[in-house]
C-alpha cells in the first residue's frame, strides 16, 4: 500500500505538467491499475527479502509526445523521479493531439486505460467519472503528496480548487494542466521563465513575442 500511495503521489505531481487523470475503477479496477497494484506488492516483497528492487512502472498517455519518446523515459528528469520514488514512467501511446477524445473512448470501451492520462475536454472527463473508470483523488490530495497544489503555492492551489469547485461539483477527479490567467476566474496557458534569473538581469519589459525572444537570449547569455 505504501508503494501504491507513492505511485498516486507521483501521479499528482506529474499531472501539474501533463494534465492527467488517474485510471482504474474504484470498485472494479482496470487491468492497468491491477497490474500496478501487483507490481507494488512485488516491490514490498523484494524489500522484505533483500532482493534487488525493480522500479514500479506506470503507463502515461500524455499530450503531444513524439514517437521517439514512447516507452520508459530516460531523460534526466525522469531518471531523478525514478531515483527518488522508485517509479519508472513509461509513455503508453503516441498522443499526437489529433482525435484525442475518440482515442480515449476506444481505450475506455476496451477497459485498457493507462495509469495516468490526458483528458481533452470536460465531456470526456464527465463520462469517465460516470462510468467509474477513474478514481477520486481526494484521499491522496494533501501537502505530503502534492504540497504545491495543496496550499504551499497559493496560485497553483487556487487553480486546482477552481477546477474542483467550478467544474467538478467539489469532486477531485483530475488535476488542471494549465497555468496563468486569461481572466480572473479562467486559468489558461502562458510563458514561464526562471524568476531569479529574470531578476538578476534587471526585469526587462516584455510587451511582445519579439521582446520575449530577446529576453530569452539575454537570460541564456547571463546563465
Amino acid at each position: 500500500m505504501r508503494n501504491m500511495k507513492k505511485l498516486l503521489a507521483l501521479g499528482l505531481s506529474a499531472s501539474m505538467i501533463l494534465g492527467l487523470g488517474a485510471c482504474g475503477e474504484e470498485e472494479n479496477p482496470s487491468n492497468t491499475q491491477t497490474k500496478s497494484s501487483e507490481t507494488a506488492k512485488s516491490s514490498e516483497v523484494q524489500k522484505e527479502t533483500g532482493s534487488a528492487e525493480e522500479p514500479i512502472e506506470i503507463t502515461v498517455w500524455a499530450h503531444n509526445f513524439g514517437a521517439d519518446e514512447l516507452g520508459i523515459l530516460t531523460d534526466p528528469v525522469s531518471a531523478e523521479i525514478t531515483a527518488r520514488t522508485g517509479i519508472a514512467v513509461s509513455v503508453f501511446d503516441n498522443n499526437d493531439g489529433t482525435a484525442e477524445a475518440e482515442k480515449l473512448a476506444t481505450m475506455m470501451a476496451s477497459n485498457d486505460l493507462p495509469d495516468l492520462f490526458y483528458v481533452p475536454n470536460m465531456d470526456t472527463l464527465e463520462t469517465l467519472i460516470a462510468s467509474g473508470q477513474i478514481i477520486n483523488l481526494e484521499e491522496y490530495w494533501n501537502e505530503e503528496n502534492c504540497p504545491n497544489m495543496s496550499g504551499k503555492n497559493g496560485v497553483a492551489s487556487a487553480r486546482q480548487e477552481f477546477l474542483v469547485n467550478e467544474k467538478l461539483n467539489g469532486e477531485r477527479y483530475a488535476a488542471l494542466i494549465r497555468g496563468g490567467t486569461a481572466a480572473e476566474d479562467q486559468p489558461t496557458v502562458g510563458f514561464y521563465v526562471p524568476w531569479d534569473i529574470y531578476s538578476e538581469i534587471g526585469y526587462p519589459e516584455v510587451n511582445s513575442f519579439d521582446d520575449m525572444v530577446d529576453l530569452l537570449e539575454v537570460m541564456h547569455d547571463h546563465y
